[in-house]
């Protein structure tokens, strides 16, 4: 007789943190950008986000009840379409600083100009930047790619060792392990010779290009955070370990090249460990969020009464939201903001571990990994801890791009989430069906012996039970 375990049944605790943690931030996020934004540009900031608000949880509710697997299979058109953006957006900005020609750029349709960076698509009511939708993209393209060539990653990731079989099986660990175990000399398809190009040099053909156009159209920042979470998926899928070396080497030659071709860059660089020495140029920006996160102490100087963001610390509602609200809630609230995206990504990784197939627990990997190098980066460089970059703070800083991808990317998580309930689901009704079936055979068998006219034959009495009823 068969039974249903209870390990079987999908626990809710992976989306209870997620929801949990996504909730808290979003409540700071809006918090901080009131007290931010307000007094210096009135509610205009703070409107706009709540409809962004508003656009990205409709998008995630949607996502929900939608297949994250026929997303998967079509990913590639959405790949495109986010190429062909950042292309134009590319070619915009090389009229503007390679030919040096910014009226023309300028007259391009639908090109948006900030501060002399071309990274945004003006669609009139608002601004989109195609660069932060390229991440979901190569994460939806990588998962579909790594679950339908599975056969080319090392067994040890992604086969009987991962957690498709069990979820038990975690395949953090599993992908862990790897870096501990022998190597064997050949594999069951025909060794390095046969994996080299389906299992690295076409994925990564893939995501070089998309890569390079965002280079192109002046964003190294999030060139880099797509880097490390496309890094962060190649691990967990089975990519052979030896040729890591080679995407460390290239992105080394590749960031130290595009730097010493800028001076702006390669100063920011420079200039960073000593912030001080250089607070009336490139340190500017960094020594006075510094300045704010020292001033705020463990407990902050209290909700709104930041002095830094009254014409001291630009940009303070976006990329330095997070110093402001050290000088203000202190570092308490700091340390409770890292524990929120601590939670996020260990919801990811709890989602993806009960995902029913390879492509699902990808996709929840990478989600989490750009999730968590988002936050990371923002934290480093507002810190002092590498040069500063504009690279926002995930649901809680002010913008409509980053809050509305970070929402599609919870949405395509609630969705794995859901699609592995439904997937168990199915597992125990038919368990429960042949237990059913087991226990109904006997009465079955004698209704079958009545209906063929034959007498069911009766147990023999007990002699003895007769006679102390009779007594």
């Amino acid at each position: 007789m068969s039974n249903v375990s209870g390990e079987s049944r999908h626990s809710p605790l992976g989306l209870i943190l997620l929801i949990s943690s996504v909730t808290l931030l979003v409540c700071v996020g809006m918090s901080m950008l009131y007290s931010t934004s307000v007094p210096v540009f009135g509610n205009r900031y703070l409107i706009n986000q709540m409809i962004f608000l508003g656009i990205g949880v409709s998008l995630a509710f949607f996502l929900r009840h939608y297949d994250y697997r026929v997303l998967c299979r079509h990913a590639k058109w959405l790949a495109l379409a986010v190429s062909l953006l950042l292309a134009y957006l590319a070619f915009a900005n090389f009229l503007a600083k390679g030919l040096h020609q910014p009226g023309l750029a300028h007259k391009l349709p639908l090109v948006h100009e900030i501060k002399g960076a071309y990274r945004w698509i003006d669609l009139k009511v608002c601004s989109i930047q195609p660069s932060e939708f390229a991440k979901l993209a190569l994460v939806l393209v990588l998962a579909e790619y790594f679950h339908r060539h599975a056969k080319f990653m090392d067994e040890c990731s992604c086969g009987k060792y991962g957690f498709f079989h069990d979820y038990r099986h975690n395949l953090i660990w599993a992908s862990i392990k790897r870096l501990f175990r022998k190597r064997e000399a050949t594999t069951s398809i025909g060794g390095h010779q046969a994996t080299l190009m389906p299992g690295f040099l076409a994925p990564s053909i893939i995501v070089g290009i998309i890569c390079m156009l965002i280079v192109a159209g002046g964003s190294l920042s999030v060139t880099l955070m797509t880097g490390l979470t496309v890094v962060a998926v190649f691990f967990v899928a089975g990519v052979r370990l030896r040729y890591f070396f080679w995407i460390g080497l290239v992105g080394v030659t590749f960031v130290g090249g595009l730097l010493m071709i800028s001076q702006n860059r390669l100063n920011r660089v420079l200039f960073f460990t000593n912030p001080e020495a250089h607070q009336q140029d490139n340190g500017y920006q960094l020594w006075h969020s510094l300045l704010a996160i020292g001033s705020g102490g463990p407990t902050g100087l209290g909700f709104t009464e930041s002095r830094m963001k009254i014409d001291y610390l630009p940009e303070c509602h976006t990329d330095f939201i997070i110093a402001i609200t050290a000088e203000e809630l202190g570092f308490v609230a700091v340390a409770g903001i890292i524990s929120c995206y601590f939670v996020l990504v260990l919801a990811t990784l709890i989602i993806g571990a009960r995902s029913r197939d390879f492509r699902g627990q990808l996709l929840c990997v990478g989600l989490g990994a750009g999730i968590c190098c988002h936050a990371l980066l923002n934290l480093a460089f507002v810190s002092g801890s590498m040069p500063t970059t504009g690279v926002t703070v995930p649901l809680i800083s002010y913008g409509g791009s980053s809050l509305i991808a970070t929402f599609i990317a919870i949405g395509l998580l609630l969705s794995v989430d859901r699609q592995s309930a439904l997937a168990r689901k199915e597992e125990e009704e038919p368990a429960k069906d042949n237990n059913t079936m087991t226990r109904s055979i006997p009465v079955q068998k004698e209704l079958l012996a009545t209906s063929s006219g034959r007498i069911p034959v009766l147990p023999k009495p007990d002699a003895d039970k007769i006679e102390r009823l009779k007594g």
